[in-house]
């Protein structure tokens, strides 16, 4: 790693550009213990990588602790009782099938607002 040769700047990849790939795709976990197996890479790392890298970790850690409290969100609201709202016209023809009238189609006048 030491050895690389940088006279070509356009094309170098840089060691942050590693560790910025390595923990999208792998996590911050992974990516700590792949550092481990590469102590050559590891010693020449800046700082900043390393702080990147606990930044990551911590995030996860938030993630993984709020993701159970709002999926126990989402499932209490969807098995919560919500009131059945009809819209007026429906509201109407099961109310006026209900008190036992009979509501055929067309038997209405339209213009007529609903009570």
């Amino acid at each position: 790693w030491e050895n690389v040769d940088t006279s070509d700047s356009s094309r170098v990849l840089r060691c942050e550009q590693v560790i910025t790939s390595l923990l999208q795709s792998l996590g911050s976990t992974d990516c700590i213990e792949l550092l481990e197996t590469i102590p050559n890479f590891a010693k020449v790392l800046p700082f900043n990588v390393y702080r990147e890298i606990l930044k990551v970790g911590q995030i996860s850690i938030q993630q993984d602790n709020l993701l159970p409290k709002l999926l126990e969100l989402i499932n209490t609201h969807l098995w919560s009782n919500r009131p059945k709202e009809l819209s007026p016209q429906i509201q109407y023809c099961l109310e006026k099938e209900l008190n036992g009238g009979t509501l055929n189609y067309c038997d209405g006048d339209n213009s007529i607002p609903l009570p």
